[in-house]
């Protein structure tokens, strides 16, 4: 997801979401102040009513919100 957003491959990330309207990703890297390992979860939960998004719910692993 994190990589194909920004490329523009909206069919692929679409491809990525669960029939419900749920997708879980994790991504990995390091913090720009400290260079330690950093790990996020997280997960998105996403209502279509009438062709339009009614609400979007993303939250991290850790309940700390996204």
């Amino acid at each position: 997801m994190i990589d194909l957003m920004p490329a523009k491959a909206m069919n692929a990330a679409a491809d990525l979401w669960a029939p419900d309207g749920t997708v879980e990703w994790t991504a990995a890297g390091r913090t720009a102040a400290t260079s330690r390992p950093h790990r996020l979860d997280h997960f998105v939960v996403l209502t279509v009513r009438d062709g339009l998004i009614d609400s979007l719910e993303i939250d991290s692993a850790d309940g700390k919100g996204a």
